[in-house]
């Protein structure tokens, strides 16, 4: 097919696309328009609030910071542990290994130690610090909690370590409800670890391997000197807890089914990461790489793409054989062609540029933009290492990505996912 054809096709294409969007225009003002004064008001779309990284412990007041450093074994406080902060204890019944039911919220002191049979720290912890821990601090109830490990194997964990079960700590077997509770509502990630409970309150956690002078450190700030909400404010009366939001913090902003929606969409768990990494940020079109004339740049207005829905499909060509990748890009686009798509080359030592400029065949229905060109620097803010991949941004508001594309099929839904009124990415969706 020559090039002129190649042309008309796609003007052709274009053409037939403005006069479907015209006529639905026409038709909506035909049932809907009472007269040509009536205004058409559009709702106004409200996206997930994006990730947004500050490292709280650089943000506090230095004193604050040093009693942190005291207490945590000389260690920055990381964010996850300043979001643990002021958590409610669980508030269930609970059953030891014993049958004995309890309530944690029974202990205005309670030290809440996560632990498992398997891990190292945990066993040093139980044969050498625990009997200090519990003589020294007699009135504050210390529980374990085994978040791997049922009774048989928590007795024989004692039994190995040649320690005799103490009679004043509880002692819990794992549980889904417990652990959702550590992981998912606290925010735990790591064993051991201490939490610090005072009136139902997390007040301070820490995690490793604590002797009996690093834990009287950690009483001290968890009991009797614990931090407070108002000193994690900033200069403007703003919670730091709140202005950090990581990708777990994006991810708990969705609903479960859409969750689910996302981890199911690909086999490459960067897609997760990708999607949750971007959400609800801007794409600033305006903010461009300055580019080298070497490398493929079709576009040299990107103000059009402001307010349309946008896919980005990255590809890699390695050769000129690689005419399956161009098929497959051209196959993606065909497919739906509600949006606009721009196609991002990733350049390496085998250019793709340069390869492209030699191969036969060609991308049909998207201008080109490479990495190493004139295109806006959020494009490419965010690694791809798998071909073909898309990043899908709905009016300038980044909404998701699909790492390594499966199918058309699959795209699709991706397309529904991220783009559509059912798009995931919407507040009122979740």
């Amino acid at each position: 097919m020559s090039l002129v054809i190649k042309t008309w096709k796609l003007k052709r294409k274009k053409y037939l696309r403005y006069l479907n969007k015209l006529l639905t225009v026409l038709i909506s003002l035909t049932l809907f328009g009472c007269s040509s004064n009536q205004e058409i008001i559009q709702e106004e779309i409200e996206y997930i609030e994006p990730m947004k990284e500050v490292f709280i412990f650089e943000e506090i007041d230095r004193d604050l910071q040093n009693k942190i450093l005291y207490a945590n074994n000389n260690l920055d406080y990381q964010n996850y542990q300043f979001k643990m902060l002021f958590s409610d204890i669980y508030d269930q019944d609970v059953e030891d290994i014993f049958g004995n039911v309890v309530n944690l919220n029974d202990y205005k002191y309670l030290v809440f130690d996560v632990i498992s049979t398997e891990c190292s720290h945990c066993k040093k912890i139980v044969s050498e610090y625990l009997d200090d821990y519990l003589n020294g601090y007699p009135d504050y109830q210390f529980v374990q909690y085994f978040d791997e490990g049922n009774k048989d194997d928590i007795l024989k964990f004692y039994s190995d370590l040649g320690v005799s079960i103490p009679e004043k700590v509880i002692i819990i077997e794992r549980s889904d409800e417990l652990h959702d509770y550590i992981y998912n509502k606290v925010g735990m990630k790591a064993y051991p670890t201490l939490n610090f409970f005072l009136d139902g309150k997390l007040r301070y956690s820490t995690v490793g391997e604590l002797d009996i002078q690093a834990y009287r450190k950690a009483i001290e700030v968890g009991f009797i000197d614990p931090i407070e909400q108002e000193d994690l404010l900033n200069n403007d009366g703003e919670s730091l807890l709140e202005l950090d939001r990581s990708i777990d913090d994006v991810k708990k902003s969705l609903s479960k089914e859409n969750q689910d929606k996302i981890a199911n969409l690909s086999e490459d768990k960067y897609t997760e990461e990708l999607t949750y990494k971007l959400m609800g940020s801007k794409c600033d079109y305006d903010d461009l790489l300055k580019g080298n004339a070497i490398y493929i740049s079709e576009i040299d207005d990107y103000s059009y793409y402001k307010d349309k829905q946008v896919v980005l499909l990255y590809i890699f060509l390695e050769s000129i054989e690689d005419e399956d990748r161009i098929d497959k890009v051209n196959e993606l686009i065909a497919s739906n062609d509600n949006y606009e798509y721009i196609v991002v080359f990733i350049e390496s030592t085998s250019s793709s540029s340069t390869v492209y400029k030699k191969m036969n065949k060609k991308i049909e229905g998207a201008p080109i933009v490479s990495i190493l060109g004139k295109m806006p620097a959020d494009f490419y803010n965010y690694g791809m290492v798998a071909f073909p991949s898309a990043v899908f941004i709905d009016k300038s508001t980044f909404t998701g990505g699909y790492s390594k594309i499966n199918d058309v099929e699959s795209f699709n839904y991706a397309l529904d996912l991220f783009l559509s009124d059912n798009s995931v990415a919407y507040v009122k969706n979740n």
